[in-house]
């Protein structure tokens, strides 16, 4: 697989595909906002609290595992099948519009599910929260291809960063939605009741479903030449990663985010059970690291432009890599907040540099197919970790070594992603040649240190002058 742009040759007697009307073009983008827009009321309802919906049905840690790699491990294998699905799809948007209604359904079982007998509800759920995120999975590359298409590459990191900031705060008020109905609807029980956790989920239902309405009406580009439905395997792609360069990305990406999902999915149990806190400390966490995000993609999109994708990413994994240690005290609340900050200002620049950085690296041709390694090998790798440490702590394999079991795990989880960040530094190069920042300039892109640098120089000019 290369990653240098390959020049799409039209076939005789066929003339290149028109560029779209800019009308199209930005109706499309609109609509693809406010998709986005109430798409996130859906993630902010249905991936937050899918773990504390089954805690409430009395499920353990095993069961957690078992939501947390199912949902990692079946939308891996979608992604597999996804180029095979484009291919034969008559088109990309109908496509993606197929893969959210189905997601609505998905969250609409989950809120029937609960419903059932205990062994059988926390079983039915899990399998609804696994349909819900292959679903997603299966044409999550389509569509990242079809908006890489409609977005132009110059403002690619500021059109994502304007997503992000908008919508952060329609996450946030839904969390905080969210954990005061779960809140008033606790009473005196250990947690609230399944028909509170039944009402979120059938809105999220209803939310994906008005998206997927919002979908279908979007202009669709025309493509400039077929995807190809048989092109490198995954078997082919896993062996270049000694030669590409796309290839060793994915696998030391995928080795980090299966590093972090090993905490991220006994998170929630952590904070609920182990340590104790309510609906709304859980909630409040949520949207803290929502808000710390929104705050930093410009930050980070800024330094993308600049300076390359590569040094986002890196300075992201190094710092997420050392935020465990803030788990690691007792029932202290600051430093579990702490991380929690410094947790959405990183993965908020994390992921908006390596979304661009696989739309850059990959030709258009190759883009669907290269989403979807990606995101299979992130997939099975991190359901891999969760599965493993999943069954060594519901055994008791590992020890305490502060004060919960579960910290052991955060301690694990904190070796390897420094091993994970290291190898960003050392296996992963730009794609195109960027200008070395200085720490400084760094420092100076920070929110908000710009215009107090400008405040104190205008309070020192008169100074100055005399």
């Amino acid at each position: 697989m290369s990653s240098e742009p390959a020049t799409a040759v039209p076939e005789a007697g066929r003339e290149p595909a028109a560029a779209p009307p800019r009308r199209r073009l930005r109706g499309a983008l609109r609509l693809s906002f406010a998709d986005g827009a109430v798409s996130r009321v859906t993630y902010s309802l249905a991936e937050p609290f899918a773990v504390p919906a089954i805690l409430a049905l009395g499920a353990k840690d095993l069961g957690v595992a078992v939501m947390a790699g199912v949902g990692m491990l079946l939308p891996a294998l979608a992604n597999l099948a996804s180029p095979r699905l484009t291919a034969m799809a008559p088109s990309r948007r109908g496509l993606v519009v197929a893969g959210a209604r189905l997601q609505a359904l998905a969250c609409l079982f989950f809120a029937g599910a609960g419903f059932l007998p205990a062994t059988w509800g926390i079983a039915a759920c899990i399998i609804c929260y696994a349909a819900y995120q292959a679903s997603g999975s299966a044409v999550f590359g389509t569509w990242a291809a079809w908006l890489g298409e409609l977005v132009p590459k110059s403002g690619r990191s500021r059109y994502f960063a304007l997503r992000n900031l908008v919508y952060g705060p329609i996450g946030a008020l839904t969390m905080l939605g969210a954990g005061l109905t779960l809140r008033a609807a606790k009473g005196e029980g250990r947690a609230a009741p399944w028909v509170a956790f039944a009402a979120l989920l059938a809105l999220a239902g209803a939310m994906r479903l008005l998206a997927s309405l919002l979908v279908a009406r979007q202009y669709q580009p025309p493509e400039r030449e077929k995807f190809p439905a048989e092109d490198f395997s995954y078997r082919q792609f896993l062996a270049k990663a000694g030669a590409s360069n796309f290839a060793r990305f994915t696998l030391v990406y995928s080795f980090f985010v299966a590093a972090a999902s090993m905490t991220s999915a006994f998170f929630q149990k952590y904070v609920l059970d182990d340590l104790g806190y309510g609906y709304v400390t859980y909630t409040l966490l949520q949207i803290a690291a929502m808000a710390s995000g929104m705050l930093f993609v410009r930050f980070w999109a800024r330094v993308a432009d600049r300076w390359g994708n590569l040094l986002v990413m890196r300075l992201c994994a190094l710092t997420i890599a050392l935020i465990p240690v803030l788990y690691l005290g007792g029932r202290w609340l600051p430093p579990l907040a702490a991380g929690w900050l410094l947790g959405g200002a990183c993965w908020a620049g994390l992921d908006l540099a390596s979304f661009n950085y696989v739309t850059d690296v990959a030709t258009p041709r190759r883009r669907v197919r290269c989403y979807a390694y990606m995101q299979a090998t992130v997939g099975i790798a991190g359901a891999f970790c969760t599965l493993l440490f999943g069954a060594l702590v519901k055994y008791e394999a590992v020890p305490v070594i502060f004060h919960f079991r579960l910290q052991t795990v955060f301690l694990i989880s904190m070796v390897l992603r420094l091993g994970g960040a290291l190898a960003f530094m050392l296996m992963v190069r730009e794609v195109a040649a960027k200008p070395e920042a200085r720490p400084l300039e760094l420092l100076y892109e920070l929110p908000a240190v710009r215009r107090a640098g400008d405040l104190l120089r205008d309070l020192a000019r008169p100074f100055n002058r005399g």
